[in-house]
């Protein structure tokens, strides 16, 4: 850059009178012409110089705020984006735009765990209305923290304030189903076919309610675990209009009589001493 072309470009310190007070009106088209020219480096001085000589705190965590979200946004500089929104938290602990820059830089560098701190804060200073979509991104981060239960939490809170929000109750069943819980995932249908009315018996809705017994009960039985559950779910789809779920339903029952001859051939066998046919009952309950 030559002589001349660094004498014409806007400096921050062209903002500051003579004694070295910001001048508010100076430094506002100081920005724009920073801005004009995509100067974003200098307009990142001239936004920390002026939060430091701002007239008051509420000025001053708008140009720091202001500081932040460039860095972010522009400049890709995390590490100095988090001092500046810092700085504006530290007097004014609910500002949603440096909560939300604040969890985008530390999941951005990798820091699940302090995102979701954030974002846990981001939360609590929105309003009610604005807080399912929120809490589903938690849900999210505390999955990827191995954090089922944080998880969980987060997605009946947003379930609660917003029931219309069905993709919640899918991702908590298959949050439940990957960990084995299946009473808890059968209980979040029940939740949901027990809010069906009249009019939705036919519905798509209910139509979709019951696929899920349906497939709940399926990965039972491919599992083998739960069995009496299992069928509590084929037989709740089938009530919804669920036809798939009558084949299910029928190879459950020649499983059940299978189990049922399995157990009569042990007593005959001699399994009827008390112990043994303790042993053979618990058998047959783990099947």
């Amino acid at each position: 850059m030559s002589v001349e072309q660094s004498a014409q470009t806007p400096r921050a310190a062209d903002a500051l009178d003579a004694e070295g007070r910001l001048d508010l009106a100076a430094i506002s088209q100081l920005d724009a012409a920073l801005v004009e020219a995509e100067n974003f480096a200098e307009l990142e001085q001239s936004y920390a110089l002026a939060a430091e000589r701002a007239p008051d705190a509420d000025t001053g965590r708008g140009l720091w705020l202001s500081a932040g979200l460039l860095c972010v946004e522009r400049l890709d500089a995390a590490d100095r984006a988090e001092v500046y929104l810092e700085r504006v938290i530290a007097t004014d602990p609910d500002n949603l735009e440096a909560l939300e820059a604040l969890r985008f830089v530390t999941e951005l560098t990798g820091r699940l765990r302090e995102a979701a701190t954030w974002l846990e804060r981001a939360v609590d200073a929105v309003a009610e209305a604005d807080r399912p979509e929120l809490l589903v991104e938690l849900a999210g981060l505390a999955e990827k923290l191995g954090e089922s239960d944080r998880a969980l939490s987060a997605l009946h809170y947003a379930y609660e304030l917003d029931p219309s929000r069905r993709e919640v109750l899918a991702t908590a069943r298959r949050i439940f189903l990957q960990e084995g819980r299946y009473a808890e995932a059968k209980r979040v249908l029940d939740d949901e076919a027990a809010a069906l009315g009249v009019a939705d018996a036919k519905s798509e809705h209910a139509s979709q309610v019951a696929e899920h017994y349906r497939q709940l009960g399926v990965s039972m039985l491919d599992m083998a675990v739960r069995h009496p559950l299992a069928k509590e779910c084929l037989q709740k789809a089938r009530e919804l209009g669920d036809e798939a779920a009558l084949s299910k339903l029928d190879e459950l029952a020649y499983m059940e009589n299978e189990w049922k001859a399995c157990a009569d051939a042990l007593r005959e066998a001699g399994f009827e001493a008390p112990s043994k046919r303790r042993a053979a009952e618990q058998y047959l309950a783990a099947a």
